[in-house]
């Protein structure tokens, strides 16, 4: 989510330029790491395979010592005594050896450099091996018979001069006497070197510092003997040893001619954690000297964005909050030199100052208009006291007229003139009505007008209409009709004097502005409503000039 205040979005454009860094120093810190790890296999390699070459020379060595053996007459003779000189010499100039063994056929040791009575190597897999292979073998971790130690051992079967299995030559190799031989090769810090069977059991380690987690003639762990088991071959790879520390480890397979799988594997492992230490520093300490900077740059964006952005947004935000409490001479009070923020309070206080001149004329304007309303209404008043005023003094003599027309009606005339008195007397009462619309339009002015419901006949409005209207049609030659429809009831209920009044106005301006043809004054019902009022459409037509047509919207 976007942050909404302007100093939370100069935090977010800090950590947004500092993230892509940070992803970078931790993706170049595991390429890092995993060029360490590659060197770290290339090296205990490098390791195992000169190791390897170490325990391949002591095996070829003891394979040539054991056949100039079998070559000395003494041997061939079977000369015990002499033979136990001569192994026990063997054996005392090279402490690699622990024992040194002549046996017959049936496995019956005939003579030793250690001192031994009625021994047997008979259940050994190395004479069993090297009886039925006719081939130097090598054996497994086994404790000896004459002096319990871990050894080893090497075994040349002698055969007879018809090439029969005629006993073995053995040397056995005194595991504890191994440390020596390959302390001479250089490991690094916390590395460890080792020897394992092919049943899997541990022969030597190096160093021997922990003898209770890596005994001698214990099967290593599982996982990483599955691995050693299944290779022919140099190889590196990872894996968790006795004491569940990963190592960075290395196989060196060890064979002798003639054997399908090697009679031993030489071991290093280097501790995986050790070798990614100097890495794993250099990656917190980078991501700690940019997360450093990060904090130092997000003070930084804080400071600096408070006192020269968000404070002049601040004088902005102010003088609005002062403009809108009607202060219009209110000012932002910045440089308008200072870059975009100077623009906008420039663009700020000059709409200000528009608004202030707007707001002004408009006062001035109002003032003007209310001067003007009161003046028209004045007038207006003035006007409607006029009219209420004539209306009153033009009746008076209306009603003496009236009064005169109906005495002469009582009167003894003859049929013309009675009909002339009807004409006049129709001509003030309509005179009178016409006095009462004048009052009525200072009514309407006046907020005063009334709308009044009362029954009234439709036919006496139409003969209204046709009586006060048909000689002047005559006298201009138009002809005046008025349709009433007859679905209409006799009697309707209305304002019948707003009606004629509305019919007069539009009647007498359709004889004003027509100079041939006719007048038409159509009375049609509409369809009833919902609650059974009967409405009725009043309609005037005229076959004048008409209205153009830039008015029409002007007058309705």
């Amino acid at each position: 989510m976007v942050p909404r205040s302007l100093r939370g979005k100069l935090v977010a454009l800090v950590v947004a330029a500092v993230f892509p860094a940070l992803v970078i120093i931790f993706y170049s810190g595991f390429e890092r790491q995993n060029r360490e790890l590659e060197q770290a296999k290339s090296r205990v390699l490098h390791i195992v395979h000169g190791l390897g070459a170490v325990q391949e020379r002591l095996a070829a060595s003891v394979e040539q010592l054991l056949i100039a053996l079998a070559k000395t007459p003494m041997v061939r003779e079977r000369d015990l005594q002499a033979c136990t000189g001569l192994f026990r010499g063997l054996a005392e100039g090279n402490p690699f050896y622990h024992n040194v063994v002549l046996a017959d056929s049936d496995g019956t040791m005939l003579a030793a450099s250690l001192p031994f009575s009625g021994v047997s190597i008979a259940d050994r897999s190395h004479f069993q091996e090297a009886g039925q292979n006719l081939r130097f073998t090598a054996g497994e971790y086994v404790e000896a018979k004459i002096d319990p130690r871990p050894i080893f051992v090497f075994t040349l079967p002698l055969v007879d001069e018809h090439g029969d299995f005629d006993g073995v030559l053995a040397a056995a190799m005194d595991l504890q006497g191994f440390e020596p031989l390959f302390s001479r090769e250089h490991l690094p810090p916390g590395a460890f070197a080792g020897l394992v069977d092919r049943a899997g059991r541990r022969l030597f380690r190096i160093p021997a510092d922990n003898p209770e987690t890596f005994p001698l003639g214990v099967p290593i762990r599982g996982e990483v003997w599955d691995f050693v088991s299944g290779t022919t071959e140099e190889v590196a790879f990872i894996e968790r040893i006795s004491n569940e520390v990963t190592q960075i480890l290395a196989c060196h397979p060890l064979w002798l001619p003639g054997d399908e799988r090697p009679y031993m594997y030489m071991v290093v492992g280097i501790p995986k954690a050790q070798v990614l230490a100097e890495g794993k520093a250099l990656l917190v300490r980078d991501a700690g000297l940019l997360i450093l900077a990060a904090f130092l740059a997000l003070i930084t964006a804080w400071v600096m964005g408070t006192r020269t952005v968000v404070g002049r947004f601040r004088r902005l935000e102010k003088t609005a909050e002062a403009l809108s409490r009607g202060r219009l001479d209110a000012k932002t009070g910045l440089d308008y030199r200072d870059g975009e923020l100077g623009r906008l309070a420039e663009a700020f206080d000059r709409m200000a100052e528009q608004l202030g001149e707007n707001l002004a004329e408009e006062r001035r304007i109002k003032k003007e208009l209310m001067i003007e309303r009161d003046r028209a209404e004045m007038a207006n008043r003035s006007k409607s006291e006029f009219l209420a005023n004539m209306s009153h003094e033009i009746r008076t003599p209306l009603n003496g007229i009236m009064g005169m027309m109906q005495l002469l009606q009582m009167s003894a005339l003859d049929g013309q003139q009675k009909e002339f008195v009807g004409l006049a007397a129709d001509s003030v009462q309509r005179l009178n009505r016409l006095l009462s619309d004048i009052l009525d339009l200072s009514r309407v002015e006046a907020g005063k007008l009334d709308i009044h419901r009362a029954p009234f006949e439709i036919r006496t409005l139409e003969d209204s209409v046709l009586g006060l209207f048909t000689i002047t049609a005559q006298d201009k030659g138009l002809e005046l009709i008025c349709v009433t429809d007859p679905t209409l009831p006799r009697r309707l209920v209305g304002d019948e004097a707003r009606i004629r009044q509305v019919l007069f106005n539009l009647v007498g301006n359709a004889l004003k502005f027509t100079d041939t043809g006719r007048i038409s004054v159509e009375i049609t019902a509409l369809p009833e409503r919902p609650s059974g009022e009967i409405r009725v459409l009043f309609s005037v037509s005229d076959t004048g000039m008409g209205i153009p047509e830039d008015k029409i919207r002007d007058i309705f």
